[in-house]
C-alpha cells in the first residue's frame, strides 16, 4: 500500500484528516511528547522552521490529547488486550489500539513501541505487524519510529521496526 492509498481509503471511511493518534509506551505519552504544540506558541521556538506553524495549527488538538493507546509500560501485544483499555470509555472487547482509533478517527498514527518488548524481542516483529495491519485496515497511515535504547541487544527491535516501515507493494483492497 502507499500512504496516499491508505489515507484516501481512511477519508472514505470517515477518518479525520486533521487528527493523528499517539500509540505506544512512555516515549509517546502526552506529558512527554509534542504537548507544547497545543499550547501557547511562546512555549516553543520554531526557529528557521516557521513554515511548520501551518501544520501545527492544522493538527491542533492532537498534540496534547490523552491517547488511550499511549501508556507507560505498554508493550506491542498489549495494545490489543482489553485489560489495558480504559473501561470507562472503551468497549468491553476493545483493546487500547482499537479504542483509540474508534474514539479519535485519526488519519495518521504515530507509533512508538519496543522498549517494553525488549524481554521478548523474538515475538516483537509479529506483534508490530499486527499493529501496523490493524492501523492500515482502518485507513490510518502508520508512522513508525525507532527507539532510543538497545535493551534487547543487537538493535534487533529497531531492525524489526525498519523492516515493517519498508514499502509494501500490495494494492489496497
Amino acid at each position: 500500500y502507499t500512504a496516499r492509498e491508505i489515507y484516501q481509503r481512511g477519508l472514505a471511511l470517515g477518518n479525520r484528516p486533521d487528527a493523528f493518534a499517539k500509540v505506544g509506551d512512555c516515549g509517546v505519552e502526552t506529558q512527554f511528547f509534542l504537548t507544547d504544540f497545543d499550547g501557547d506558541p511562546a512555549a516553543y521556538d520554531l526557529g528557521p522552521y516557521q513554515d511548520l506553524r501551518v501544520t501545527i495549527e492544522y493538527f491542533a488538538g492532537s498534540f496534547a490529547r490523552d491517547s488511550v493507546a499511549a501508556k507507560n509500560g505498554a508493550n506491542t501485544a498489549g495494545l490489543f488486550v482489553q485489560l489495558w483499555a480504559d473501561r470507562e470509555i472503551c468497549g468491553s472487547t476493545e483493546g487500547p489500539l482499537n479504542c483509540e482509533y474508534r474514539l479519535w478517527n485519526p488519519a495518521i498514527a504515530l507509533i512508538m513501541v519496543g522498549t517494553n518488548d525488549a524481554g521478548r524481542p523474538e515475538s516483537f516483529e509479529e506483534s508490530l505487524r499486527a499493529v501496523v495491519d490493524a492501523t492500515i485496515e482502518r485507513g490510518i497511515v502508520p508512522v513508525l519510529a525507532t527507539k532510543a535504547d538497545n535493551l534487547e541487544g543487537g538493535h534487533r527491535i529497531n531492525a524489526a521496526i525498519a523492516r515493517q516501515a519498508s514499502p509494501d507493494p500490495r494494492p489496497i483492497q
